[in-house]
């Protein structure tokens, strides 16, 4: 996608990378495939930063030698084709759909800023997925049962471990 075709206003605050990587905007979208509104106001300095909770990206951002990136395309291979826990044939079809999605970004974001950086990028955005889903006897969303699978596969947390915690 050419950088030049997005919204001036995204322009002129810099261009989101995730924003290039996704690919070409919907027809209609003024601002690009990504950001649905240009943001107002002052950006935010590094003093004024906000605390946000533990997520498991940033484990393994802080554990690099403990996961290897080829295992998220290994794991977003295994999740387009079975998705286990899932009994509703409607849930394993948005799961399947959003793993597909997670691989493309992965596909388009990896040549760019390498395969590790790629893979934090797929952990990070599984809590942007929202379509509802049921897994595991409760009601959830797909980013969740992905980020449970995903943490299960790649940084070897199992879900019976952190129940005995």
């Amino acid at each position: 996608m050419a950088v030049d075709r997005l919204h001036p206003a995204v322009m002129a605050r810099g261009t989101p990378l995730a924003a290039c990587a996704l690919g070409p905007a919907r027809p209609g979208d003024l601002v690009g495939p990504c950001v649905p509104s240009c943001p107002q106001g002052p950006m935010r300095d590094a003093s004024q930063s906000v605390r946000v909770p533990l997520q498991p990206s940033a484990t393994a951002s802080k554990r690099p030698h403990s996961w290897e990136p080829a295992d998220v395309t290994h794991a977003l291979d295994a999740l387009c084709v079975s998705t286990p826990g899932l009994e509703a044939e409607v849930d394993q079809r948005v799961v399947h759909r959003a793993a597909r999605r997670l691989r493309h970004f992965y596909e388009r974001l990896a040549p760019v800023v390498g395969d590790r950086e790629a893979a934090l990028a797929v952990l990070a955005a599984t809590d942007l997925l929202f379509h509802p889903v049921y897994f595991d006897g409760e009601n959830s969303s797909s980013g969740q049962y992905l980020l449970s699978r995903f943490t299960t596969a790649l940084l070897g947390l199992d879900e019976e471990a952190d129940d005995g915690e």
